[in-house]
């Protein structure tokens, strides 16, 4: 295949294909400011607010503001300062109490996560189209340039065009790690943090019209095109076959750049809306707004005899205690392993805000005493996706059962992702997300789903194997299509598919527990970590589930065309190597810390007394452990914003000169009124 690629690669620079500049100069976007509700208003008989240090017999405070997603909220300058307080404990923060500069603090340091890992999606999903153009990615993507008119690999934005974007990000975050939280510090980070996100969504709206690799002329494929064109629908779906076997990638990243463009201000707002919620109940703790409070610290004079032995008899009780634990771990070996959403958890205050980032809405108000079913997303995402379909393959109108395949898969994988983005916000942050329970639940509530679409779908397409065309001598038949019974059908499809779900929760559970571990060992985990990425990972679940049951799909039935067949294979070849590549680095990375942990714990033994080089050789040929305790993750965020996080700030208390820095900045004056 190298040498197909290189003969490819060197035929693609004979025909000029496209070439790619530098990354462009960030260009500041103009920024709309929005008005919020008032944070805190002067208490009674204080009179009117006014300047810090303004010598009256009353001070009632001056009149600030708080810059949060673009949002202007007004707050009053003495509820601003405040003595050291910690973010990630429970405090008790009576009404009155002066706590709004670390407030405001850990509510951009959200922000700033939430903003790196938009970034981060797009970048990953750049990287994977441009790695994509080696190996068997360079013939494909030279077959695509030559029959679908895409430019070659070098044209259009870069992954390595984030980098600059990421690195203010990351600069405007790092100014909020301090012990000492300034008015004009605040200020300053609301204004960088909305420029740089504004800055990033045109560079990714911008990827709409102008996706990587576009810029090249027309090519074969349109010829192609007209002829299947004389053999009426049978050439319509052709086109579709080939064109998505051409342009997978190209397909992923259009997906990926339309659900961010719309998902992303649904993210924003519920984050924003989950901070001023605890700015204004004065929530604690006050950084982890999201998840389930901690327990109160035990009281130690409590349940004194709660934990004594069972006998006054040291000896009885040791054994006591390794019966108890031999039984428990032989029970928990007979156990069936668990579904992730099985698992305890406790009531989060950010459930109802999970709903909302993923653009659920309350039901409307009753109508007769019978309220409407809450909006579903999906089907919007569903419409975006089937767009991307139609520009990435550069055909409009896509036939129907393909609409109905790419309806339905997007609609169970971002169930999936809700449901297990709502447990996520349940369950301790700091325990690892166990990837076996969650392909457990996966194949509960996911393989019969596309089982059941596959037989469908099959089951339509077959009515077409009746047709037959022939154009310059290729027989147009759909060839076989599978004529097994249902029970059958069902049972060849949930085997093919059981390793497709495998690899679809393999890749998110890895970028969740990456995500998890890196947010974590910075003291900085939040569910806005997670939502950064979303739009990537239902991307990526989409690639993960679709591509490969349009495989079987198209397989069972227009698989025995020539022309057809061929393009599959491309396209199937192209993906096992992606999927392989993925579980590789698993493995390796398993491996190697399976051969650490034994050197670390037995040595090398070689001699009369015996050896262990047979564990090392089971160590290196072992395969992926899927249900073993989370392993380290590589960082996923590469510009994350907040290393070493401080826990603990407190609020300077605002003086005049510093109050009229700020007052020349204010965005309150030029603001709008927020939408109805």
């Amino acid at each position: 295949m190298d040498a197909i690629g290189s003969a490819l690669s060197a035929a693609s620079n004979i025909l000029g294909g496209p070439k790619g500049g530098g990354p462009a100069a960030i260009k500041d976007e103009t920024l709309i400011w929005v008005k919020g509700d008032q944070l805190a208003v002067p208490e009674p008989n204080q009179g009117g607010a006014h300047a810090p240090e303004d010598l009256r017999v009353h001070d009632g405070g001056a009149a600030i503001e708080f810059l949060h997603f673009g949002y202007v909220y007004p707050d009053i300058s003495t509820n601003f300062g405040h003595g050291t307080k910690t973010d990630d404990a429970l405090l008790d923060l009576e009404k009155g109490a002066k706590s709004h500069a670390f407030m405001f603090r850990a509510a951009l340091e959200r922000e700033a996560i939430l903003v790196s890992g938009f970034m981060t999606g797009c970048q990953r999903v750049l990287k994977e189209y441009e790695d994509s153009k080696g190996g068997v990615g360079d013939a494909l993507a030279m077959a695509g340039d030559l029959l679908g008119g895409g430019g070659g690999s070098n044209a259009g934005p870069k992954a390595s065009d984030l980098d600059a974007y990421g690195a203010k990000i990351k600069a405007a975050g790092g100014v909020l790690n301090t012990a000492s939280v300034k008015y004009t510090d605040i200020h300053k980070t609301g204004v960088d943090l909305y420029q740089g996100y504004r800055n990033f969504a045109k560079f990714r709206d911008d990827m709409i019209t102008k996706p990587p690799g576009s810029g090249g002329g027309a090519g074969m494929l349109g010829q192609i095109s007209a002829i299947s064109g004389a053999v009426g629908s049978l050439g319509k779906i052709m086109n579709v076959i080939q064109g998505i076997a051409f342009k997978m990638f190209d397909v992923y990243v259009a997906i990926f750049v339309r659900i961010s463009s719309a998902q992303e201000q649904k993210i924003c707002d519920a984050c924003r809306q989950i901070s001023i919620n605890a700015i204004q109940t004065k929530f604690s703790p006050v950084y982890p707004v999201w998840h389930p409070k901690p327990d109160p610290e035990p009281d130690p004079n409590a349940n004194s005899n709660s934990n004594s032995d069972p006998t006054p008899v040291k000896a009885l009780n040791d054994a006591y205690k390794t019966v108890e634990e031999t039984k428990d771990k032989v029970d928990k070996a007979q156990k069936d392993i668990k579904d992730f959403f099985e698992g305890a958890s406790k009531d989060a205050p950010g459930a109802p805000f999970v709903d909302l980032a993923f653009g659920i809405a309350p039901p409307p108000d009753p109508v007769d005493g019978k309220p409407k079913p809450p909006i579903k997303p999906a089907k919007e995402v569903a419409a975006m996706v089937v767009s991307a379909f139609e520009d990435a393959i550069k055909q409009k109108g896509l036939p129907d059962f393909l609409t109905d395949v790419i309806e339905e898969i997007v609609e169970i994988n971002d169930e999936f992702l809700r449901a297990i983005y709502k447990k996520l916000c349940e369950v301790d942050p700091a325990s690892a997300i166990p990837e076996d329970q969650v392909f457990e639940a996966a194949r509960k509530r996911l393989l019969q789903k596309i089982v059941d679409l596959l037989i469908s779908k099959v089951s339509f397409l077959q009515k077409a194997k009746d047709f037959s065309y022939g154009v310059q001598g290729v027989n147009l038949s759909p060839g076989r299509a599978l004529d097994a019974g249902e029970d059958k059908l069902n049972e060849e499809l949930g085997a093919k598919l059981d390793p497709v779900l495998k690899i679809m929760i393999g890749q998110c559970v890895d970028v969740l527990e990456g995500l998890r571990q890196q947010a974590n060992k910075q003291k900085a985990m939040t569910m806005e970590v997670y939502f950064g990425l979303f739009p990537y990972i239902l991307a990526l679940n989409f690639r993960n589930t679709f591509f490969p049951v349009w495989d079987l799909l198209i397989d069972n039935t227009f698989g025995k065309l020539g022309p057809v067949a061929d393009a599959i294979k491309f396209a199937r070849n192209t993906m096992k190597a992606a999927q392989k590549s993925v579980d590789d680095v698993r493995e390796a990375k398993q491996r190697a810390e399976k051969v650490y942990d034994r050197a670390t714990r037995d040595g090398l033994q070689v001699g009369s007394g015996g050896q262990n080089l047979t564990g090392y050789r089971d160590d290196m040929n072992s395969k992926l452990d899927r249900d073993g305790d989370a392993p380290a993750k590589p960082e996923v965020i590469p510009f994350f914003p907040l290393e070493g996080r401080l826990n603990s700030a407190s609020g300077v208390e605002i003086k005049k000169a510093e109050y009229d820095t700020v007052k020349k900045e204010e965005k309150w004056t030029h603001a709008s009124n927020a939408p109805a």
